[in-house]
């Protein structure tokens, strides 16, 4: 499917919100099935010391549907990539590393089926526990995976509107997901596991219409949450929350990010590097084309520097922290791009070399240390799942 050259098309669906985009799905499909997986999974294997791809590398497998959505996460020995398709099946394709090659180990087993038709899917693994978040049209699937893949269901939320929901585990094991309450309008974020009958969630936005898209990745022991909500025009926001006696609570309010107040600002991303400390949000500039923007902040989220213009044209950036700076992906039209960002602001761009099919999905993933971008292109008949560490070239 081709982008819109412009944002106005999917930002047409998300003025009315969430609540009304539902019928219009069919007439406006990009800003919700080929938008990248909301969260940067944690950077979580069991081979050690990780094995890692090569920098001149970029390897590629065949698998068997071509996919509408697309999330990966370090797992195992490898990766692990998951896809939803037009009919709300998902499905599981494993890699694992044979010495220095990566190479395949299981193809497109199903996982789930019932995802919602405007879903992200969202999947992290800590360990050897690996969770898929699959989003239905009123509520959350959690889904518990084993090395075989076999799924297990481990939650499900009532009332959660498909679409909004993510994962994150921060440092001391703790996982918590986001997600638009159906029934309430909140936006909320819930630990998984405890009582569920005493357990409350942190309310991050009141009205779900307003706040929209939110993402939670892990910060250290703590979480950081990013969305964007309307105040008279539509600024991305952040916030720290972290546990305390098996509880969340928040530990730095919400704070905006975007300076430029006079344009819409959407569609955030954010990572936290943990050597600096920094964290970085990206988020799409709604103007002709859009543009794409990043925020660098201290641990109290606060800023140290102007914003970042990563790109001239493009939406839905993806980020992810390596061992010493972050990787930002983006898409415009057909066109995959990409920057490094150090902790000091500087930005490098890279090229992104495909095949020249059109793009299915994308998101990155960061492993021992390595960011790199994980694609679907269709290829023929059928599509490619596609690895590149975007090193510094």
């Amino acid at each position: 499917m081709t982008a819109p050259s412009g944002s106005d098309t999917v930002c047409a669906v998300r003025s009315l919100g969430i609540w009304t985009a539902i019928p219009l799905i069919a007439a406006c499909r990009f800003g919700f099935d080929d938008r990248p997986a909301p969260d940067a999974p944690a950077d979580t294997v069991i081979d050690t010391p990780p094995t890692v791809l090569s920098c001149d590398s970029q390897p590629a497998f065949r698998i068997e549907a071509p996919p509408k959505r697309v999330a990966a996460t370090a797992w195992r020995g490898g990766y692990l990539v998951v896809n939803a398709d037009d009919q709300g099946n998902v499905h599981g394709s494993s890699y694992m590393f044979s010495g220095n090659e990566l190479v395949p180990e299981l193809n497109s087993v199903l996982l789930a089926t019932g995802m919602s038709a405007i879903g992200t899917l969202g999947t992290i693994s800590v360990g050897d526990q690996t969770l898929l978040v699959v989003p239905g049209d009123s509520d959350t699937q959690v889904i518990r995976l084993d090395s075989a893949l076999a799924p297990t269901p481990a939650e499900l939320e009532d009332d959660w509107i498909g679409g909004t929901a993510t994962v994150a585990t921060n440092a001391s094991g703790q996982t918590a997901f986001i997600g638009a309450n159906y029934a309430t309008r909140e936006v909320d974020v819930w630990l998984v596991g405890g009582d569920p009958t005493t357990r409350k969630p942190i309310v991050i936005a009141e009205d779900a219409v307003q706040a929209s898209l939110p993402t939670i990745m892990p910060a250290g022991d703590d979480f950081l949450v990013v969305w964007d909500e309307v105040a008279n025009h539509r600024v991305t926001r952040a916030e720290l929350l972290t546990v305390v006696n098996g509880a969340l609570q928040i530990k730095v309010g919400a704070r905006t990010l975007n300076s430029d107040l006079a344009i819409d600002a959407e569609n955030p991303r954010g990572a936290y590097l943990a050597s600096a400390p920094k964290y970085l949000t990206a988020w799409m500039r709604k103007v002709s084309g859009g543009e794409i923007w990043a925020s660098l902040r201290n641990t109290d989220l606060g800023g140290d520097g102007a914003n970042l213009l990563l790109g001239n044209a493009g939406n839905f950036p993806a980020v992810a922290a390596g061992k010493d700076d972050f990787l930002v992906a983006w898409r415009a039209a057909d066109v995959l791009y990409a920057s490094r960002v150090s902790p000091a602001g500087a930005v490098t761009t890279l090229n992104v070399t495909t095949g020249g099919g059109a793009i299915l999905g994308w998101d990155v993933v960061s492993r021992g240390g390595q960011p790199a971008l994980v694609w679907v292109e269709a290829a023929g008949t059928g599509a490619l799942v596609k690895f590149d560490p975007l090193c510094h070239r």
